[in-house]
């Protein structure tokens, strides 16, 4: 459902970006993640090499069993990569979880979004209700 509202608000907006499910991106020169979604400027993902960490504009991380890895594992290794913003959709707590400001392994800036919560994205906003 997720992967849907975000191609709607691409196209509404006549972006120029792509939503990549559960591809490779790169964590250093020999290792890759599989986020359960990045987003990435269609330039950027267009190339001909896995895009890193860095390249892409949100990564979504959709957690129910995989919750504690993907919160003590994965964020960790985004924010080292440099990721400008990360999602972790908490579906145990029904919350959306997002990081920025990466500085060494950890985000200085965590806003936490409850289910009657909106979250904004491309100049426009996700009802928090149509995905958790």
């Amino acid at each position: 459902k997720l992967n849907k509202i975000l191609n709607r608000l691409i196209s509404e907006s006549k972006l120029q970006y792509i939503v990549s499910i559960q591809n490779p991106v790169k964590k250093n020169s020999k290792d890759l993640l599989y986020p359960d979604i990045a987003i990435y400027p269609e330039k950027i993902y267009q190339k001909e090499e896995i895009p890193s960490i860095k390249d892409a504009y949100l990564i979504i991380e959709v957690s129910d069993t995989t919750l504690e890895y993907d919160k003590n594992v994965k964020l960790p290794i985004y924010a080292k990569g440099k990721a400008k913003e990360v999602w972790i959709v908490n579906l145990k707590e029904n919350i959306v979880e997002k990081y920025t400001n990466p500085s060494g392994k950890l985000f200085k800036d965590i806003h936490i979004y409850k289910k009657e919560d909106e979250i904004h994205i491309f100049d426009s906003k996700i009802n928090l209700s149509e995905i958790l």
